[in-house]
């Protein structure tokens, strides 16, 4: 128990003792031998005087509570730092030695949804590192930034070749053919269920995420596969 907390026992302890001694002076009191008026006055007196001393003392402990609770709290923080900045170190110098390899995009001969979906999360991994780089690990920053960048330049193609072909075979059962133009960057839905444009709006609002994270600068659609009339929207 601490120094606040037996005191604020005394206290109720002096409170319900004081409001006996005003019920039954001559009851709680029997030491003092004066009149019950005299008891209660005196009580209420001493009460005052101790509740006085008792304010400006707890007063005192509660700065000092104060400034301790401050202090635990600047302690967690600077550990929180310091622990956020090496897991943050860590995570740098391990993409690092990762993207060293030269194959951190690397796909088998016939990637799945959920490959290309694992090589989108490295890549987003690596875009969203950033916070207090500190001068240990500054380099290898700047290594993977510039590394990962080229990397995955040279790999968003043959990403997003793979997403198409995955794209088509899905949607095979829903008589929607999917396939790309414009060196890769366009992609096109082609079915009948594009005549009407909510659902044009709907596949946009599907695939837009996604696409973006591809690269792609454009998502087109129509019915038929020789109608001169498509929608386009821009990915940006």
């Amino acid at each position: 128990m601490s120094l606040y907390e037996l005191m604020i026992f005394v206290n109720v302890v002096l409170i319900v003792y004081t409001v006996l001694v005003l019920i039954n002076p001559d009851k709680f009191m029997p030491f003092i031998n004066y009149k019950p008026l005299v008891k209660r006055i005196g009580i209420c007196v001493v009460y005052g005087i101790i509740w006085i001393c008792f304010a400006f003392f707890a007063d005192g402990e509660r700065k000092k509570m104060k400034i301790a609770e401050k202090e635990a709290a600047e302690k967690k923080a600077i550990a929180v730092e310091k622990e956020t900045q090496r897991i943050l170190n860590q995570s740098i110098i391990d993409d690092s030695i990762a993207l060293s390899k030269g194959d951190y995009y690397k796909m088998s001969s016939a990637p799945t949804e959920n490959d290309i979906d694992e090589l989108l999360k490295k890549h987003n991994h690596i875009s969203l590192t950033g916070g207090a780089i500190n001068k240990e690990v500054m380099t290898a920053f700047e290594y993977i930034k510039a590394e990962e960048k080229r990397q995955w330049d040279k790999a968003v193609p043959a990403i997003r070749k793979a997403f198409v072909a995955n794209t088509k075979t899905k949607l095979w059962i829903d008589d929607i053919n999917v396939y790309d133009s414009d060196g890769g960057k366009t992609i096109w839905f082609v079915g009948g269920i594009f005549a009407a444009n909510r659902n044009k709006q709907a596949y946009y609002e599907r695939y837009k995420s996604k696409l973006m994270q591809l690269e792609f600068k454009k998502v087109c659609f129509k019915w038929i596969e020789h109608d001169t009339e498509y929608t386009c929207y821009t990915l940006d």
